[in-house]
């Protein structure tokens, strides 16, 4: 029972935050567009198309760099319609959690510092935000810090497994490539080790059935970031754009006040004296690892707020395996404990979220609603938010394009017309 305990509490936990902020995924348009594609691929098992879309060419070809996520989301569709998809959407950030535990474990071997690893990153509103829509960044984030655990036991196969698998189920191949590079400079002795997840992410790639247009279109972002320079008049995706100073502190200050009490206990790694410090010298070299990689996506945070999906988690084990450096069990518990007083008062998380996300659900609801008066017939949209809520409740509809504006000339320059 004492093994199964911390899991059990995990799940409790982040099942009470799952009921009372389910209201958070209004935020997010992209779940229609998931569940539609959910959808028609359970009806159809048609997973090379989606004739809902014609712009971008996705009647013809749907080229899916979530190939691996949209397979579990169509299957829990066939058993159990949207419902069990939310349920899966669960499960996913379930997995996310555990992973931390696990990695955090393998690092400290104490499971009540792996446990608080865990459910620390529930602590920020804007990462719970996160976590509670339909995206495949999730498992995406489980399969990475699954990685980065592989990574540290030395397991070569789980390594190799944990990239594959990443790269079927999200596009992002460089956040784990970063770890990888990380590790592979700072222990030379894993270069072998490396090697493997490279391997990994190659494989997933090509294992993709639309290869090689999925790369292509992996690599699309990089080209929408040279577009942001120029001087073009063209919109590209909010949620990548770099916050103003003043709001990037206020948004993520969870993620600079874990920052700097964690960054504080550096001090241990070259003042500290036997009488505090109790770290072995292997962790120590693991804690280097953990906190460079941190910094890295710290600094990510600042060019785009997407780096929160991987910065928040990786932060709370950061800050909680710099408490191992400390003997005095006191002094632990009373440096955690101010923090997280000091986090809750100063950094005040959730406050007015409710009253922002019940305006996200009133405008969908208004938009569900408009869009029962319109009749069945061609749609010219180039609005994310627009041409997903259209997705899901229209499936006889056709549209011509609903991506933005700069999206689609990057497409038409790299395939043609």
């Amino acid at each position: 029972m004492r093994k199964v305990a911390p899991f059990i509490i995990i799940c409790t936990v982040f099942a009470v935050f799952w009921a009372f902020f389910q209201d958070f995924r209004h935020s997010d348009p992209d779940q229609y567009f998931h569940l539609a594609v959910a959808r028609y691929q359970a009806a159809t098992g048609n997973f090379t198309q989606l004739p809902q879309v014609k712009g971008m060419g996705w009647d013809k070809q749907f080229v899916d760099k979530e190939w691996l996520y949209h397979q579990f989301l169509q299957f829990a569709y066939r058993v159990g319609g949207e419902s069990a998809v939310w349920g899966l959407a669960f499960v996913f950030c379930l997995l996310m959690l555990v992973s931390l535990y696990f990695l955090t474990y393998t690092l400290t071997k104490n499971k009540y510092l792996s446990l608080l690893a865990a459910l620390t990153p529930l602590l920020s509103d804007t990462f719970v935000l996160k976590l509670m829509v339909l995206r495949a960044y999730v498992p995406a984030i489980a399969l990475f810090f699954g990685l980065l655990t592989c990574l540290i036991r030395r397991q070569k196969w789980g390594v190799f497994l944990a990239a594959l698998f990443f790269m079927q189920f999200y596009h992002a191949f460089y956040i784990p490539l970063s770890a990888l590079l990380i590790m592979a400079l700072m222990q030379k002795e894993t270069r072998k080790l490396v090697l493997w997840g490279v391997m990994g992410l190659i494989l997933g790639g090509v294992l993709n059935p639309a290869f090689p247009e999925n790369i292509k279109l992996i690599l699309l972002p990089f080209a929408i970031v040279t577009e942001q320079f120029k001087a073009t008049g063209l919109p590209f995706g909010p949620e990548q754009e770099p916050f103003r100073s003043d709001h990037l502190v206020l948004v993520f200050r969870f993620c600079f006040l874990f920052f700097i009490f964690a960054m504080s206990t550096w001090c241990l790694l070259w003042r500290g004296s036997e009488r505090v410090r109790r770290a072995d010298s292997a962790f120590e070299k693991q804690y280097v690892f953990i906190s460079l990689l941190t910094a890295v996506y710290f600094l990510g945070l600042l060019i785009s707020p997407r780096r929160q999906e991987y910065l928040v988690p990786l932060m709370s084990v950061f800050f909680v395996c710099t408490l191992v450096f400390w003997k005095n069990t006191l002094q632990v518990l009373g440096f955690l404990g101010g923090t997280i007083i000091f986090i809750m008062v100063i950094a005040r998380p959730y406050q007015g979220f409710s009253q922002q996300m019940q305006g996200f659900k009133d405008f969908n609801n208004a938009h569900f609603e408009i869009l029962k008066s319109v009749p069945p017939r061609p749609l010219f949209n180039c609005e994310w938010w627009g041409g997903t809520t259209q997705c899901m409740p229209l499936p006889s509809f056709r549209f011509w394009m609903f991506l933005i504006l700069l999206f689609y000339k990057v497409q038409i320059n790299n395939s043609g017309p």
